[in-house]
């Protein structure tokens, strides 16, 4: 019942003067954003199964590609990748948020599970988070699978109003992975889709849902 009345409100957020106010501020310049990081709720790390043996080989990956988005946030510019003058940074909420998850729940076999997500699924991620005292528009990249078998990374982009808890944008975008060792593997897959945003992909968004 929970799940069904959250769809609902997304729904009519959708079509709400308010809702469409929102999306057009995630295109502005000048509007302050939130990175979050890497949330994992119902990612699927597929294929590679002989590095996932334990919860600790799990999370350790999460944890492990979180810093690196802290660490070597000059590489991986959210600025410049959504054109934007101010963005903070708490990583620290999807990492806490991370931790709770059930480990051996991420390792999959099953090559469907690529692209399975929904922006309704998205959207009961997001009601599930604890922003804290968080207000304003909030990024996080919602991972839907690392594939190795497909040599593939599927990640949501997704915007989101903290404060409420919703969903204002959320895309889905693949890109492929590189780069030595499991961490800077699956990074590689963040930081091929950045470059990408940069160069085309985020003009393409900004046309499609607004007159910017």
């Amino acid at each position: 019942m929970k799940s069904f009345i959250v769809r609902l409100v997304f729904l009519l957020n959708l079509s709400s003067p308010i809702f469409a106010q929102q999306t057009t501020r995630v295109f502005q310049e000048d509007t302050p954003i939130t990175w979050l990081g890497l949330d994992f709720s119902e990612a699927k790390f597929i294929g590679d199964t002989e590095r996932f043996t334990t919860d600790e080989d799990v999370f350790k990956l999460m944890y492990a590609l979180n810093v690196l988005m802290i660490n070597e946030a000059e590489k991986y510019d959210i600025g410049k990748a959504f054109k934007k003058n101010n963005v903070t940074h708490k990583l620290d909420v999807t990492i806490e948020h991370n931790k709770g998850l059930d480990a051996q729940s991420v390792v999959s076999t099953d090559l469907k599970d690529v692209k399975r997500l929904t922006p309704d699924d998205i959207q009961d991620i997001v009601a599930g988070y604890d922003f804290n005292t968080l207000k304003g528009l909030g990024l996080m990249f919602n991972v839907e699978a690392f594939s190795k078998s497909h040599n593939k990374g599927s990640i949501f982009i997704t915007f989101i109003d903290m404060e409420n808890k919703q969903v204002v944008l959320t895309e889905r975008f693949t890109a492929s992975p590189k780069g030595f060792g499991l961490r800077n593997y699956w990074a590689g897959a963040v930081y091929t889709m950045l470059k990408s945003l940069k160069s085309i992909d985020y003009r393409t968004m900004r046309k499609k849902y607004t007159k910017l």
